[in-house]
């Protein structure tokens, strides 16, 4: 249970560092597949039955069923590739505003600041679009989770300072898109088992 909290402490963390339209998109092929999985079960419970009544109107339903879920597959599939094109486009959108938080130094701004230095401590991050210069003069106060300790990390220096060098964005838009991979995988793998 606790690694779902944790999932869902990072996928709010994300919301909010590239904003709600770029980190929910993804899942519209997700919950696709999800309900295309589960329909599926019960439709494969509805299909052995009507086999061992032998009727003909249930095996047509079940048929037709199965075929309407194909075609939600291969959209779920398509969908996820459209999407795989946009991630760019839609993160420079958002990371502009974004960076801006950052320099600020009013209460709204605190707020965005406190959720990416938790991200950069647990994804050795710095900054989001440009690395530790998206601080601005808020740098000095809030370096500490930008700190490169350990000489294995790939650091530059900063300011006086070791810092990481993977830019957060870069983490996010990576996970992103090995996310979008299993879901078109899945997604044309089960459609072309099906067929």
């Amino acid at each position: 249970m606790a690694k779902f909290g944790n999932f869902y402490q990072n996928k709010t963390q994300e919301d909010e560092i590239v904003g709600k339209e770029a980190s929910s998109n993804p899942n519209i092929g997700i919950s696709i597949l999800m309900g295309v999985s589960a329909t599926i079960m019960i439709l494969g419970f509805l299909g052995c039955c009507g086999a061992l009544t032998e009727n003909r109107f249930s095996l047509f339903v079940f048929f037709v069923s199965l075929f309407v879920l194909l075609i939600m597959q291969v959209t779920a599939g398509i969908l996820s590739l459209a999407f795989k094109s946009q991630i760019d486009f839609i993160f420079r959108e958002s990371m502009s505003k974004n960076v801006k938080l950052l320099e600020s130094t009013d209460e709204s701004a605190k707020h965005f600041q406190e959720i990416l230095i938790a991200y950069q401590e647990t994804y050795k991050c710095c900054g989001l679009v440009n690395g530790a210069i998206d601080w601005g003069s808020n740098f000095a106060e809030n370096h500490k989770s930008c700190n490169c300790l350990n000489e294995a990390d790939d650091c530059v220096n900063y300011g006086g300072r070791s810092v990481f060098r993977q830019t957060c964005i870069s983490f996010v838009k990576q996970t992103i898109k090995d996310n979008l991979n299993m879901v078109i995988g899945l997604a044309f793998g089960m459609a072309m088992i099906e067929v």
